[in-house]
């Protein structure tokens, strides 16, 4: 199986690299994101310094297009935190009609509609 994690890295990087690491146990590859170290901290849009492309434009679309890959997208949300990006991340893996995951219930209630809550090891 693969997976995408999406997520806020500028807030929660240190709990996607936990995911990473969790999935990779349970035989599950990650498409993205790689597991790298932030080469921006301070900015808005993070870039890790294993990316290879530095547009903002670019890097989400190589994220959309490992979503497309992916058997599932998982939304790394602590206290249900999901911003912008995310929300985007979300309606494009549930148009290609991936299922979607989170680690905690969205506080959107929009968005809770279309996240299942289930932590990892549930996923095998």
């Amino acid at each position: 199986m693969k997976c995408v994690i999406s997520g806020s890295f500028r807030k929660f990087y240190a709990q996607v690299v936990e995911l990473i690491n969790e999935f990779d146990q349970l035989g599950i590859e990650v498409l993205s994101p790689a597991k790298s170290e932030i080469a921006n901290p301070g900015e808005e849009f993070v870039i890790l310094k294993s990316d290879d492309i530095k547009s903002v434009k670019d890097l989400e679309q190589k994220h959309l297009d490992a979503i497309q890959k992916a058997d599932f997208l998982y939304v790394c949300d602590p206290g249900g935190y999901i911003g912008r990006s995310v929300s985007m991340e979300i309606g494009y893996a549930h148009a290609l009609g991936r299922p979607i995951y989170a680690l905690e219930k969205p506080e959107d209630a929009m968005l809770a509609e279309f996240v299942e809550t289930k932590r990892p090891s549930d996923l095998q």
